[in-house]
Formats: C-alpha cells, structure tokens, sequence
C-alpha cells in the first residue's frame, strides 16, 4: 500500500522529499481515525493541491494550498458534493461526473485537465489526478485527487497556438525520416497541401530539382550548426507551380527533429527579377546610345556607369574607370578651377573639386555647360554637359548623372561661319542670308545694313519683302523657286532696295540658294 502512494505521489510531486514525507504520513494514518488524519496536518507536506472524495461524491477533505489555487478554505468546501463545488463551472461538473462514471467500466481514471474558477471570478486549469485510495480511513473506500495548476503552462500554449496557427510565416518540425511532422495553417495556405497530405510527401521531393542538391548539402550542415543564415529555394506547390521559400531551421539532436521557420518570398523574387530585367535594358539601353557619353557617379563622385558612348569618345573602357575614377581625371584642371572661381561667388561658398560639377545639381537645379574634355590619348573634345542629380525611393539624393555629347564638330563649323561672316562683314557688297520657308533674313552684312539703313537686330524681323518694293511675296517665292527646286544654280535681276528713310537705291541682284544637311538658307 505504502508504495502505491509513494509511486503515485512521486509521479505528480516534484520535490523527492516532500514526496516521501506524504507518503510516510498516509502510511502511518491508515489505522486512525479521520479525526486522526486532520491532526496530522499531512496535507500542508503537498506543493499540489489535494482533495478527498468520499464514495458518496462528497468532500472529505483539502489541503491548504487550495486556498492559494481557488481561493477556498478547507472549511468552506468539507462535506459539499463535489459536482456542487463553487469551483467547477457547469462543464467541468458535467466532465466530472463522466470520468466517475466511466471509471465504473474500465476501473481506473487517466489524467485529466479541469477547468475550475477561482472565488475572484478568475478561470483556472488543472490537470487532476485521480486515485481510489482502499481503507485510507476507517476502512472506507476514498478518491483522492491531486491537481496540478497548469493555468499559466496552458495560457502560454494557447498563446504560442493562436501565434502558430495565424503567423504568415510557415512553422514546422521535420523529422530525420524525411517527413514533416507538424505544420501550421501557413504550409496550407501557400503550398495547398492539407496538413494531412504534406506529412505523406518526403519533403526534398517538393524541392525544385535544380535545388535539390544544394538543398540536401545545406540541411546536412544545418544539422550540424554550421549555417545560420536563410537558406533559399523553390518548391513544388499542390498546383505544380513552384513558390521560392526562404528558410532556416534549428536542429534539436536529441529528438532527431528540426525547427523549421520559412516565408515566402516569390513576390519578392518576381520584383528582382523585373529590377534585373529593367537593369539589363537600361544597361542596353545605355550601351546603345554610342553617340552620346552617359556617366553616372555616387555621392563621392567615384563613377558607377560608364557606357559604351564614354568608351568611344574618351577612349577610356568601363573597367578602367567604374569603382575607379573621378570625371575629374578627364577635365582640363584649369576650366575646373575657373568653375570653382566662379561658382564659389556666385553660392557664397567655397566650391572645389568634385562639387565644382554637381553643386548646382545638389540644389535640384538644371544645368547645363560647355566643357573641354581630355581623351586617353591626350587629344581634347568639346562637348555640351548636363548633370542632374538620381534620388533614391525615398526622395535623397543617391547620386549623379552626367550625359554629354560631342560638339566638337558643331563648334569647328560655328567657327568656320563666324571667319566667313568675318570676312563678308569686311567686302564692299551687300551680302544677305534669308530663310527660303519664312523667307526672314538671318544674315546680313555689314555692308548690307550700311546700305538699308536698319540695324542687324532690325533686320531679323524683317523679310525681303520689307526691302524690296517693286515684288510682293507671290512674285518673290516665283522668283526663287527655280533656285529651290534646283532647275536654276543662280538667278540675277535688277531691282530697287529701299532704304530705312524711304530713298530707293537701284540695285543688281545675284541670288544663290545654299544648301545645308536638311536645312536651307
């Protein structure tokens, strides 16, 4: 008898020696009296809470850590019908009584959890141990029944449940057999497979084939602590689709089981991949624009594109210079420092190195420039510069870019016309330039505004019509037509000019039309 109880004590008390001294004491009670067992005071030797039951369903007695558990007095609950104690609520009472009544047909009660309410109102779980004790008192048969509180354990698992069940993220613990043993509602939701369809499924076989090596060598080191990070893959889906997961997972060697953590991330994967394809056609993009130089620098001013345009007018290949250089190394210093010069005036500020070709851009300002560049070879170009500042997402500035094109050419024949009207401004003739479509003067010479009297800026708001009295503009265009249409090389007449004060100068015209690319003059 005596080492009935110490078992059955043993199994539900913790502390060995609190353990043994219940034991001795009921050991030593079975002979007395009930009035015996209450002096004896046994109970208070229990950290859990026990309570005696008479065949009769009626309470024989309690232990005082009820009062700690329910907030009841030993006194308060002595001779009331269990099924009519202030603790049980009506399901437990209902609960109750078919355990007891169950216990009549299999002759023994297993453990089982009760929900009880303390005298504040407060709901409490225990899990209730139940033993028939034979001629405990007096000879009479007694259920002794011991409760563990296990409100805080329950609510913590409750808590950890609703946390499971409507994380976003994907729990479960796999096993060493290659089988997932538990899942959340989140595997379902993502995978489609029912709880009970994905613990059938070995789970590498959901593994894309082209991950499943690697897989295989990163869950090998995982089960060994060598690899902490996510590790990334795609799996199978209920539909065949595959879905890219990011996961980790922490062994527990002896259970020979793993803690699996996994979020999806195919819309993420599906944004890179579009980043990467824009990436890719802006890079083409970029490379395809040969004729013009796009350079692009971080905040430094270190280059971070350079595109095929800059290989081909600098000279310089992208290697060379991404990660490398500064614009600066293609600048003539001298133009660098006369932009410092004037740029510190005008911002109130010292303005050097790098910022002397961003600062205005730093302002969110356009600007635009003539620049002389050095090539690799040592040769100089000129070319037209625009730089503008690239934010980032979030509005800041993250850092430059710089597209310019060669003018060099352009500038050679600005040049070469500024000699020419050099030399027309130096010649005795009258010398003018008009536009064939609007027929407005776009040149004339010196000898020209001597002649009609009207000043050069005048004179670009004039056509020949306002010099020439004797035509009117049907006369004129049917005049110059076989120049346009290229039947006539030249065309010679004699008119009058009419001067600023109204005098008319006879005059001998030679009409030549001059051709240029697409434009005409």
């Amino acid at each position: 008898m005596r080492q009935d109880l110490l078992d059955l004590i043993r199994e539900h008390v913790n502390n060995e020696q609190s353990c043994k001294a219940l034991a001795d004491a009921l050991e030593e009670m079975l002979p007395q009296s009930r009035s015996h067992l209450c002096s004896f005071a046994i109970f208070d030797n229990s950290p859990e809470t026990i309570v005696l039951i008479d065949h009769n369903g009626c309470i024989v007695d309690a232990n005082d850590r009820i009062m700690d558990f329910l907030g009841y007095r030993p006194e308060e609950i002595k001779g009331k019908c269990l099924l009519e104690a202030p603790f049980l609520d009506e399901n437990s009472k209902k609960k109750i009584e078919n355990i007891f009544t169950g216990r009549k047909k299999e002759g023994q009660i297993t453990p089982f959890e009760l929900g009880l309410v303390h005298a504040n109102g407060e709901k409490r779980i225990g899990m209730v141990f139940a033993k028939d004790i034979q001629g405990l008192i007096e000879e009479k048969s007694l259920d002794l029944l011991m409760i563990n509180d296990i409100t805080e354990s329950k609510n913590n698992e409750l808590e950890l449940q609703c946390f499971h069940e409507l994380s976003e993220d994907m729990f479960c613990i796999a096993g060493v057999d290659g089988y997932l043993k538990m899942t959340n509602p989140a595997f379902e939701k993502v995978l489609g497979y029912s709880i009970e369809e994905i613990q059938k499924i070995l789970y590498i076989d959901l593994v894309h084939p082209e991950d499943r090596e690697q897989a295989k060598e990163k869950i090998s080191k995982l089960a060994t602590g060598k690899i902490k990070e996510g590790i990334q893959g795609r799996f199978r889906s209920k539909t065949g689709k595959y879905r890219w997961l990011c996961w980790n997972a922490t062994p527990i060697r002896e259970k020979g089981e793993m803690y699996v953590v996994a979020r999806d991330i195919t819309d993420e994967k599906v944004a890179e991949n579009k980043l990467r394809e824009s990436q890719k056609y802006l890079y083409e993009v970029l490379n395809a624009s040969t004729q013009i130089l796009i350079v692009a620098t971080d905040l430094e001013g270190t280059i971070t594109v350079w595109n095929s345009g800059a290989e081909r007018m600098l000279g310089y290949t992208a290697e060379e210079m991404v990660g490398k250089m500064s614009p600066a190394i293609f600048h003539l210093e001298s133009e660098m420092i006369e932009r410092s010069k004037f740029l510190s005036k005008e911002l109130g500020r010292p303005i050097a190195g790098f910022d002397v070709f961003v600062a205005k851009a730093k302002l969110g300002q356009y600007e635009e420039l003539e620049w002389t560049y050095v090539r690799k070879d040592s040769s100089y170009i000129t070319v037209n510069l625009i730089v503008t500042a690239v934010h980032s997402h979030d509005g800041e500035i993250s850092g430059f870019l710089g597209v310019a094109q060669d003018i060099s050419e352009r500038k050679a024949a600005e040049q070469e016309i500024r000699d020419i009207k050099d030399t027309l401004d130096q010649t005795l003739d009258c010398v003018f330039m008009f536009d064939p479509l609007t027929l407005r003067f776009i040149y004339a010479n010196q000898g020209a505004v001597d002649q009609v009297g009207y000043s050069r800026e005048e004179m670009h708001a004039m056509t020949p019509l306002d010099i020439k009295p004797d035509f009117d503009e049907p006369s004129f265009r049917k005049t110059i037509q076989p120049l346009i249409n290229c039947s006539l090389s030249s065309i010679t007449f004699q008119t009058a000019h009419q001067h600023k004060n109204g005098q008319r100068i006879p005059v001998e015209i030679f009409l030549q039309y001059v051709a240029a690319g697409n434009e005409s003059g």
